[in-house]
């Protein structure tokens, strides 16, 4: 083995690798207007959070950012904590859930994944034909990633796509 990967290898066996996957309740989601300039009825993201690591997380923070379009209906366990713009001056609005343990488990690789839901809505104006952004962050000591995702909406379906891990 070469350095980088003797090295690459003892990181994984004492660092958290923590994976984040989000899923649409059903893979395409009918947006249900009642009336003309207002936000759709409810669709519902799932976040789940795995570890792939030995190494439990006692400890993590798991961010996912809405693009402007998408309207926050119900936050489920995740707090809202403001708006912020990313290096291209797109707008995301972001939600944060903080996994601690005690009170709650830790992330084990054996274990079932961390799951949680929030609902979001769709702007008719934005609806037509239209691609929004979500931005996905997980931390633990010594692990971070950030992945990106993408809702298409064509007609009255949205459907997710990704997740695309940013280029640094």
């Amino acid at each position: 083995m070469e350095d980088y990967e003797i090295r690459d290898a003892l990181r994984r066996a004492t660092t958290p690798d923590l994976v984040v996957t989000l899923a649409l309740a059903r893979a395409s989601e009918i947006l249900i207007y009642e009336r003309v300039n207002e936000v759709s009825k409810p669709v519902q993201l799932c976040v789940q959070v795995s570890n792939e690591s030995n190494q439990p997380a006692f400890h993590v923070i798991v961010r996912v950012g809405l693009a402007d379009g998408l309207a926050l209906r119900t936050p489920g366990q995740f707090r809202q904590v403001g708006t912020r713009t990313d290096e291209q001056g797109l707008n995301f609005h972001w939600l944060e859930r903080r996994i601690s343990s005690p009170p709650e488990l830790p992330l084990f690789k054996e274990a079932d994944p961390w799951q949680e839901a929030f609902t979001f809505g769709v702007w008719s104006r934005d609806a037509a034909s239209s691609e929004f952004y979500l931005i996905t962050i997980v931390q633990t000591p010594g692990f971070e990633e950030k992945r990106v995702w993408a809702l298409k909406a064509r007609g009255s379906r949205i459907t997710l796509h990704g997740p695309f891990v940013p280029s640094s």
